[in-house]
């Protein structure tokens, strides 16, 4: 096989299995008879999901290839040519027909001449110099890795704005494997969310065998597995119209799911909203990103933070308009107005993946984009997002209180959650502004959008198969659980524990490294108002439990069966939560690898 084949087979193995498996349960879903529930189907694109984990798994242990050779031998011309300028420059010769081809200084003697007052490059720091220098003097047995070949052109850029005469560089889309190397990240910080996602349908899939949607059983489960390989697109693009194009094709799978039940009167008024409000943040963000383009000729992260060296307004608002759109996607206050009525009406197997893998992605390309493409405005990101924090944990919690809907109350849960997660991105914000490390923030978020995903779809799940027994959505369909489903009961009440944040399960040791990155960088007001909602929000998390274990049953009420599918997902989600709680190390020191390949650079 083509050596850049494969190069691109690396970057998009888990992606690419999960189209074919997509695909491959179309296909099956045509040959059954129309009688048949699908359950079976289900359960098969369940356990592919599950490899398509591992194959997420196997990219994060082995971490960002290196680039291909036309990339390197690209970086290293390029970067000759910059530094023989930079030179010529220096010592006033000819930029357009320089003494040699290759570099004759050393970069210490360069940063040694940085010092003096007379030194004419305003745009080029020691950093720079280094790795312009570095791939300068790249010989035959030597290679790059990803993050030099990328800080080289980066270098390149910021030489280009002092030196005119440079051209621009063009590496990118002239072949196939240099495309995909500049327009996607492939590291470990989106392999691990690749893993979080298929994790997700994995679970949603083995949960929905249990309350089955009425038609066209296998079309939902593709535009489910779809709306998955989306999620990988935004989490691994490094380009803001490549990420768009990840982010429509997301929504374009949820939409008609949210809409699933069309008899429904909810759900069509939830598919509604969903696509009209969808809709208008994507404006939002797409606008911001053209505003960019306008302002840097370019969406491409790493090209805008290089030509990004003072506060431009036209750069602000096209980033508060992408804040806006992601601050939509993560159903933060006051963008949260669509959750409640989107998760009451959509099918609980698409609310279960709306509330977990979609918010999870949000998150993850909301830190790639912020730290990567705009780090000169980390004050005001950090400033506008503190206080999206505050108001969305005081109103998720404030609400969720008064709901009687389990739906709704997940849903307003959900709203709070997404508070505490945006501490967490702050954090890394302030940390930048006071010259710290912003790994502790970045480690929070990716461990505790893992924990969430899980236990959120656990959550989800049981109120799902409560739903189908009894009918109803209220809190009052769980009294007496504890007599009807005990399993059951005790599992819910695990999942609701963790969400709250008691101590020795895994909802303890998220909020606690949440909270940790938050006072570490002095965020001392917004962690105690996070801290006190929690009390509140365990106040209602007890509501249901008080419901599953001290309000009696009705009368006719009859035992719950769980089912082996769901059963086995519910015990695995469980075990799960209860041993990241016992012993988070191995957890937690996977969520630092996953953070410092984004942020350790």
């Amino acid at each position: 096989m083509n050596i850049d084949n494969v190069y691109i087979l690396h970057t998009f193995a888990p992606e690419i299995a999960l189209v074919a498996l997509a695909l491959l349960v179309l296909l099956v879903d045509l040959l059954l008879p129309k009688g048949n529930k699908r359950q079976v189907l289900a359960v098969f694109a369940a356990l592919g999901c599950l490899g398509v984990a591992g194959l997420g798994a196997w990219q994060w242990t082995n971490g960002a290839p290196t680039p291909p050779a036309a990339v390197q031998a690209s970086v290293h011309v390029l970067a000759q040519r910059g530094a023989v300028a930079l030179e010529a420059m220096l010592f006033h010769t000819s930029v357009t027909q320089p003494t040699s081809t290759a570099p004759v200084l050393t970069p210490d003697f360069l940063v040694g001449m940085m010092q003096d007052k007379m030194w004419p490059l305003k745009s080029v720091t020691e950093t720079d110099i280094r790795a312009l220098y570095k791939a300068a003097n790249l010989t035959g047995m030597d290679s790059l890795n990803t993050t030099d070949a990328r800080a080289a052109l980066i270098a390149y850029t910021a030489l280009r704005r002092d030196i005119v005469r440079l051209p621009a560089q063009k590496l990118g889309l002239a072949h196939a494997d240099e495309a995909v190397w500049w327009l996607f990240a492939n590291d470990q910080f989106s392999a691990a969310f690749k893993v979080i996602f298929a994790l997700a349908a994995f679970l949603v899939l083995l949960f929905s065998v249990r309350f089955p949607v009425e038609r066209y059983r296998g079309e939902f489960i593709s535009l489910l597995l779809f709306a998955a390989f989306g999620l990988m697109v935004m989490v691994n693009s490094l380009d803001l119209v490549v990420l768009f194009l990840g982010l429509e094709l997301t929504a374009l799978c949820v939409y008609p799911l949210v809409a699933w039940h069309k008899d429904n009167p909810r759900s069509a008024e939830a598919g509604t909203k969903y696509l009209l409000l969808g809709s208008l943040a994507s404006a939002c963000y797409i606008y911001g990103v053209s505003l960019l383009f306008v302002t840097f000729g370019s969406t491409h992260l790493n090209t805008i933070a290089a030509d990004m060296h003072a506060a431009n307004p036209m750069a602000l608002a096209g980033l508060l308009l992408i804040i806006i759109g992601f601050g939509f996607k993560v159903a933060g206050a006051p963008l949260h107005l669509w959750a409640p009525d989107v998760y009451q009406g959509a099918p609980y197997a698409v609310a279960a993946f709306l509330s977990t893998a979609s918010k999870a992605a949000g998150f993850a390309v909301l830190l790639r984009v912020l730290t990567i493409g705009f780090p000169h405005f980390s004050e005001q990101w950090a400033t506008l997002l503190g206080v999206i924090a505050a108001l969305s944990v005081v109103v998720g919690n404030t609400i969720a209180v008064h709901q009687n809907n389990v739906k709704r109350l997940l849903a307003y849960s959900g709203i709070a959650q997404a508070g505490y997660l945006l501490i967490a991105v702050m954090a890394t914000g302030a940390a930048h502004l006071a010259g710290h490390d912003p790994i502790d923030g970045g480690k929070a978020l990716v461990l505790y959008l893992f924990l969430y995903t899980v236990g959120n779809i656990g959550a989800f799940a049981v109120a799902g198969i409560v739903a189908q027994d009894t009918g109803s959505e209220e809190m009052s369909a769980f009294a007496g659980l504890r007599t009807r489903a005990p399993l059951l009961a005790f599992g819910m009440l695990i999942l609701l524990l963790s969400l709250g944040g008691i101590p020795l399960l895994a909802g303890f040791v998220g909020k606690w490294f949440i909270f940790l990155s938050g006072v570490q960088e002095g965020q001392y007001l917004l962690v105690l108002l996070g801290a006190s909602m929690s009390v509140v929000s365990i106040y209602y998390y007890l509501l249901l439990a008080k419901q599953m274990y001290i309000l009696p049953a009705k009368a006719d009420a009859k035992a719950l069966r769980i089912g082996l599918p769901a059963g086995i997902g519910l015990l695995l989600v469980v075990l799960l939560t209860v041993a990241i709680g016992a012993y988070p190390r191995p957890f937690v020191e996977a969520a630092q690898v996953t953070a410092q390949a984004l942020l350790g650079r």
